[in-house]
């Protein structure tokens, strides 16, 4: 997610992923995840056909508007 995606209420946009979800994160949950060689490194030596692993769901984000700006003003 972006920046703007975080602070406004318009709905996410991006690519797909395949995530692989042992914590039961719900619809429209905030949650963090690593992609990658990371992302199997939990099922190692199986394989799985995973784009990534579900790391965390965020209950709270406190995003600084000063640190968001600074984002969205970069040339």
């Amino acid at each position: 997610m972006t920046a703007s995606e975080l602070t406004s209420i318009s709905p996410p946009q991006g690519e797909s992923l395949v995530v692989w979800d042992d914590l039961g994160a719900g619809l429209g949950e905030t949650v963090c995840f690593s992609e990658g060689g990371e992302a199997v490194q939990p099922f190692k030596p199986d394989a799985k056909p995973v784009d990534a692993y579900l790391a965390a769901i965020i209950d709270t984000l406190n995003v600084d508007q000063r640190l968001i700006e600074g984002m969205t003003n970069v040339q």
